[in-house]
């Protein structure tokens, strides 16, 4: 990221992802579908484009540099609309998409295991559906690349400390 970079968040929340490059004197915004967390946001970044909004109702007035999404992708209801994500945070973007822990299909059974696991100690009564995730190929990623002619990277998510790290991936689209 440079330094004059403008990040967008898709999923936004309160701004915790966003807030230490609005610190650096970054443009950014974002969108959430959250009032109370919207509002949490305005308040520590009152400049920012922060708005009450649905994933898939961005407007394109504004082109931002880097647009994100970071730990939503697992919370879809299907893989068509991922594909209504995806193209809405191409449509933003000027240079760059990143889609961050991203849920993998190929690990999912290991991944509801340590999350039950983990959810067990917070919770008496878990049920199934609080461990609902939509989980994703690379190859789906990959496939939406070509579809679209554009430049993909699939990383392997490495962060200390955090349980679901080895179970996700991070997509980072360049624009042509």
């Amino acid at each position: 990221i440079n330094s004059s970079d403008s990040i967008f968040e898709f999923g936004c929340g309160c701004g915790a992802f966003l807030f230490p490059f609005y610190e650096k004197g970054h443009a950014v915004g974002g969108i959430d579908y959250s009032e109370v967390l919207i509002n949490i946001a305005k308040i520590s970044m009152a400049k920012a484009d922060l708005q009450l909004q649905d994933i898939q109702e961005p407007t394109k007035d504004k082109i931002y540099d880097l647009v994100l999404a970071h730990s939503v992708f697992q919370y879809f209801e299907s893989l068509e609309f991922a594909k209504s994500v995806c193209y809405k945070m191409l449509e933003k973007s000027s240079r760059k998409v990143a889609i961050l822990d991203v849920p993998n299909k190929r690990l999912q059974k290991e991944s509801e295991h340590a999350r039950s696991i983990a959810q067990a100690g917070y919770q008496a009564n878990n049920s199934q559906d609080e461990l609902s995730h939509l989980y994703y190929e690379k190859q789906w990623f990959e496939q939406f690349a070509i579809e679209e002619n554009i430049n993909i990277e699939i990383i392997d998510q490495a962060v200390d400390g955090y349980i679901n790290s080895k179970y996700r991936f991070n997509v980072i689209i360049t624009k042509f």
